[in-house]
Order: structure tokens, then sequence, then C-alpha cells
């Protein structure tokens, strides 16, 4: 328990990771400074005077003094708060734990890795601590005085985040559960769990004064309608397989055959395992109201997987509680076995138990042990950050130093932008500038997301919008997105757009126009000059150190995709004697010498890369392409026939083969 709560305690502290927060951030900046709540957009100039329910204003509004007072230590200090608590609350339960204290204890392990994805500086936080609060209150102080707190606590909930009805929701299923209990014959020792009339009463009074406190926020019943027209247009978009939740991974619902089957989500198989488990244990004493919880959320990460955080703390509440619960009955006591057999069963399911706590406990020392020291090469000098206890939020999302160089030259304008780096942007360079997107799903709804990918992947179609809505200003990320590189290539080469910055992070293009005519001439930037900084020796301190160098094969992806492939062997060559990842190196360079025509080499690094990975799907893809293209068709067959042995459902790998296959017979005809 000392270990789990010292990885929490360092987990508190990592990096802030999260693309939204410099938007709280700034809307706390704008509320303090306006004495107000904003009404309309603030941000982007592609949605104009659009209306806006702030949902989270509250929470902006306490962000900003942390963040004006303390920088992002504040901010760390926050979601630090945050996690502590949701973490204190299962550790009273966990402290109750006698008889099945290692099953218990996996029960908490398991949700605090789960939820740890979710653990971000966002008012989502607040929700996963709000409704574990509403829950715990529920289950251990419905007779007592600590049940009112659940009013002011649903007083706070419905101005920090949009997700606040839930509130209101977990009460209504308590009641529900509590008639069923009263009223209906049911199994077992279930209507034991009964309330008397006079407590039934004060919780029904207490969700009546919930429902009347949600009307106490500054939008009045339009932001009581916001979880209902989230609800109705998700509903929308699964259903005509929009972009919103087909393409942002955080959206994304989760198929119920990868819970049971895949492995990036053995845990969470392992938590509903756990769950009907320790109802089993308690089926005597189980109560409704765990039922309809653990379903309620099961089916919320289901439709989106950025729920599982708070499927993860209910449902591992729950089954601490049903443990607790379970304490004086024997092992599985409702079937009829012998006691040599529940004996057994008994040790099977402690021993199974404590491999999984030991299993996590190595995972998460091994995970931190290589976390605290650890650096990323933050720049193509080579300049290095640490991953714990230090001022930088995120990797290479939040063109800081693009954003500088606008805001020194004092370049403003409409910036036609990626989302990942909308908020970094808005938080840096509003009000002078707005941008194109930002990742407020609500407002752009799925036809504004599809217009922007639209523009973004079609140059023409970007140029059609661009004086329309007057866009001057495009800054969009170098490395790790192809669709980039093309729009990257389209605008180099056009008369209409000049590159003014470049720093293998971020790139600024400003429209030929008089206006930046002066900028233009003074900072015109040929990207053939561009060099990576990295002398022999800082690379060879940094491979001793064993710093990430991702951000070097991600930028040397980035020229080979622009048609520079020269330029991203100088990058590997710096990363070869930088990294100590050479599989990256050799296949990244294969792709580089094949496309400048060098086939001999390029074979032989995909000779190394297979070497060191025969099991890459994405090498073995990258192979194929390769010997179709030297006319070696039976070669590139058989690597894609290894690749589908390794993943079977791979569907670029089907495709590939289906036109290779069809590419042969036609040849040979």
């Amino acid at each position: 328990m000392t270990l789990l709560s010292a990885m929490v305690f360092l987990y508190c502290f990592y990096q802030i990771r999260s693309f939204d927060i410099w938007l709280h951030i700034k809307t706390g900046w704008w509320i303090w400074k306006n004495a107000d709540i904003p009404r309309t957009q603030l941000y982007s100039f592609s949605l104009g005077n659009a209306a806006w329910v702030d949902h989270s204003w509250l929470f902006q509004a306490i962000l900003y003094p942390f963040y004006r007072f303390m920088g992002i230590n504040g901010v760390i200090l926050i979601r630090a708060l945050g996690i502590l608590s949701i973490y204190s609350l299962l550790l009273k339960g966990l402290l109750k734990s006698r008889k099945y204290f290692i099953l218990s204890f996996l029960a908490v392990s398991v949700t605090m890795f789960i939820a740890r994805s979710r653990f971000l500086a966002r008012p989502e936080l607040f929700t996963m601590l709000a409704l574990l609060s509403v829950i715990y209150i529920l289950k251990f102080h419905t007779k007592d005085r600590y049940i009112y707190i659940l009013i002011p606590l649903q007083m706070l909930w419905v101005n920090m985040h949009g997700y606040f009805i839930l509130g209101p929701i977990i009460v209504a299923l308590f009641l529900i559960s509590q008639l069923c209990e009263n009223r209906i014959k049911l199994p077992f020792e279930w209507n034991s769990n009964r309330l008397d009339r006079l407590y039934i009463r004060r919780v029904s009074l207490i969700f009546l004064a919930m429902m009347l406190v949600l009307f106490i926020n500054p939008y009045g019943i339009g932001l009581l309608l916001y979880p209902f027209r989230v609800i109705i247009n998700g509903i929308a978009n699964v259903s005509a397989r929009g972009y919103i939740f087909s393409d942002i991974s955080e959206l994304k619902p989760i198929a119920i055959y990868d819970i049971f089957t895949g492995y990036g989500y053995f845990l969470l198989h392992v938590q509903i395992v756990i769950f009907v488990l320790s109802l089993l244990i308690n089926i005597r004493r189980a109560r409704i109201f765990d039922i309809l919880i653990f379903s309620l959320f099961l089916g919320l990460s289901i439709n989106s997987n950025r729920h599982t955080g708070i499927f993860a703390i209910s449902a591992g509440f729950l089954s601490l509680c049903n443990l607790i619960s379970a304490e004086r009955e024997r092992f599985l006591d409702i079937f009829q076995m012998r006691d040599i057999t529940r004996r057994i069963l008994y040790i099977s399911v402690l021993t199974v138990s404590s491999l999984l706590v030991m299993w996590l406990m190595k995972e998460s020392t091994v995970y931190f042990y290589r976390l605290i020291p650890y650096k990323y090469v933050a720049d193509p000098k080579g300049n290095t950050a640490r991953l714990f206890f230090n001022n930088r939020t995120s990797q290479f999302t939040d063109s800081a130093d693009a954003s500088e160089f606008l805001v020194n030259k004092n370049i403003n304008g409409n910036i036609f932008n990626f989302i990942n780096n909308a908020s970094y942007l808005i938080f840096r360079l509003y009000p002078e500038s707005q941008v194109f997107v930002d990742a407020r799903t609500e407002l752009y709804t799925d036809a504004g997301y599809k217009r922007y990918f639209n523009m973004l992947s079609d140059p023409k179609i970007f140029e059609k919008h661009a004086e329309k809505l007057d866009i001057n200003i495009v800054l969009l990320p170098c490395a790790g997105f192809e669709v980039v590189t093309v729009f990257f290539k389209y605008l180099y080469d056009s008369d209409h757009w000049r590159l003014v910055f470049f720093d293998g992070n971020s790139f600024i293009f400003l429209r030929n126009i008089k206006q930046y005519k002066k900028i233009i001439r003074d900072h015109r930037y040929d990207i053939r000059d561009f060099d990576l900084e990295i002398d022999d020796q800082h690379a060879e301190f940094i491979k001793k150190s064993n710093y990430n160098v991702d951000f070097l094969f991600k930028l040397a992806g980035f020229f080979i995709n622009i048609d520079m492939p020269e330029k991203a062997i100088e990058i590997l060559d710096k990363a070869q004697k930088a990294s100590n990842n050479s599989f990256d190196v050799h296949s990244i360079k294969a792709v580089a010498f094949a496309k400048l025509g060098s086939d001999s080499e390029a074979e032989n690094e995909f000779h190394r890369a297979y070497v060191i990975d025969p099991n890459n799907i994405a090498l073995l893809q990258n192979m194929a392409v390769f010997y179709f293209s030297q006319h070696k068709p039976y070669a590139a067959i058989e690597c894609l026939q290894q690749a589908l042995e390794i993943d079977p459902d791979n569907i670029k790998t089907i495709s590939m083969y289906k036109a290779f296959s069809k590419g042969i017979k036609h040849n040979f005809k």
C-alpha cells in the first residue's frame, strides 16, 4: 500500500500533457479581467459570434489565480489535489477491508491505473471526484447529516463541468433501487437493505434540492440543456459515423469484443471481472444500486473511451463496498460446495489477485524508475527537458517558439492552425489573433470539423475559403501528421504564400500581400537552409543519457514527405549518433534512400531494420511497397503475408495484399 501511495503521489507531479489546459487558463484570465462570464465564443474567427455556454467557467476562474502566481506548477498543484482527493476516498474504503484485502487492494490499484489516463488538468477531474463523493455519501452516510453535502456539491458541480447531470442521475438511481428493495420481494437478503420511509423522504428532498440548485448558474436553462444537446449530437454523430466520434481518439467507442480480447483494454477487463466477483462474494447482501451504477458507467465507456476513468473509479469503489460487506460471509456461500473446494477457490482467487498486484507494482515501478530521470529532445538543437518536475507542458504541441515569433514581430490576424496547438495559440495570441479551429466540439459540430479537414487535406479547397475568411497566417506543426506535409508543399511552392518561420517543431506561412511585405523580405525562409545543430559531442551525451529522440525521427519523416529525402538522411545520421533506437533509424532511412532512388542502400537499411524487429507491421508494409516498385511482386506479397500472420485484421495490409495480388495476375495475363 505504501508503494501504491508513493506511485500516486509521484504521478500527481507528472508534467501537464493536456492540450486543453491553455484555453482554460485564458478563459480564466478573461473572466477575471472582465468580471463577467463569456456569453459568445471568443477565440475562433470561423465561428464568429456564436453563442457559447462555457460550462466550466468556475473551474477556469479558480485555475487562473493558481497559474498567475505559480505558473504551470500551480496547475500541477490543482491536479495533484484532485487526484489525492480521489485516492483518499478509495483508501478509506480499502482500509476497512480485512478478509479480502488483497482483492480490495487489486481493485484500487487497477482503478488508479485505468483512471490515470484521465487524470488531466481539466474540469473532468472534478467530475470524477464529485461522482465518487456522491456514491460514497449514498453508500455510507445516508442516515447522517453528511448527506446534506450533496446539495452544495451539486451547486459547485453545475458550474464546474458539463457532466453535472450525473449527480441527480446517481441519486435518482439510488431512490429507484430503494423503492425496489422496499416494495418488491427480492432474492437472498436484498430486502434487508431497505431504508425507512423517513430516510427515503429525506433523500428525495435532497434530490429535489439538487435539481433546484442546477438553476444557480449564469446561463440558466441554457446550461441545463447542455448535456442533453451533447447526448443528442453524440447519437446523431455515431449513427452518421461522423468525424467527432470516429476520428477524435478520446471520443471513439470501445467494441465489447476488444474489452475482453484486446491487450489495450486488459485492465478494463480485469476491473469488470473484479466487480462481478465481488458481487458474487457479496451476493446475499448485494445492492441493486451497485448494479445500476456499474451498468450506467460501463455503457458510457463503451459509447466513448474518455469515460473509462469515471467507470474505473465507480466500479473500483463499488467492488470495495461489496468486499467490505462480505467480510462476515463465507467465500461464495451461495454455491453448494465442499469446504475443501471452497478453500481451494478462495486460495486460487487470492493467488491470482496477488500475482496481478505484483505485476502492477512491477509495471509501475519500472514506469516511474524510467520516467523520473528521463528527458526528451525538445528542439532541433538537441536541447532537452525532464518529464517530471519541470515547467514544460508537453512534447512538441504548444508551438511556443512560433507563437513568440508572431508576438515579437507584431504579426496579427486570422490563423489557420492545427487542432492540437489551438489551445496554446489562444493562450498566447488572443485577443490580437484568433484561430480557425479548436477542440470545443459542441461549437463546431461535425460539419465544422469536416470543413476544416477538407481544407487541410486539399489546399485548393483551403485557398477557396482563405480569401473569404481573410486567412493570412498559417501556423502548423511539422512532424507526425502526413496531411500537414502535403499542405506545406503546396504553400511552399505557391506564389501566394511565403515561409517566414521554421524551427523543426512548427512552421509559419504569411500571405504574400503588402501588409507583410517587410516581414517577408526580412524573414523569408529557405527550407534547404535548415540544419540540425546537434554536434557529435552533444549527440554522444544524449545517447549515453538515454534521452528520447522521437522528435528527430518525426522530423526526418516530415522531410521525406516533402520530397527532401537527402535532408531526412542528414537528420537520421545525427539521430543515429544520439539514439539507442537503431530500428527507427534504419527503417526511416530505408524509405529515404528509396525516395532518392538508391535502391541498394534502401534494401540494406530495410534488412537491418528487419533483423532488429521482424514483426513490425509498418516496416513489412514499407518493404512490400519497395519490392513492388522494384518489380519483385512475390517478395512484396511475402512481406504482406507475414504482416497478415501477425495481424490478420489490419485493414491497410489487407487492401495492399489485394491490390498487389491483382497486379501480379494482371501482369501474368
